[in-house]
């Protein structure tokens, strides 16, 4: 997935200000990620690194990738 961070409310704070919220919003997304990194490692590690696998074999050999293989 791809997320877009952005900020909607300007209008009366400062740069640093939105740079601080933006910078804390940003942390929490990669604690969470790294959360369910590693909880899908703890609990299904054989079909996580299956997963993997089969991802980096299309990666090295396909000649064509389409949309739901990316």
């Amino acid at each position: 997935n791809i997320y877009q961070i952005s900020n909607q409310r300007t209008m009366g704070t400062s740069e640093e200000d939105t740079i601080e919220q933006l910078t804390k919003i940003v942390e929490g997304i990669i604690a969470e990620e790294r959360k369910s990194r590693q909880l899908l490692l703890h609990n299904d590690k054989e079909g996580l690194e299956d997963v993997l696998w089969r991802s980096y074999g299309v990666l090295q050999y396909a000649r064509r990738v389409n949309g739901k293989e990316a």
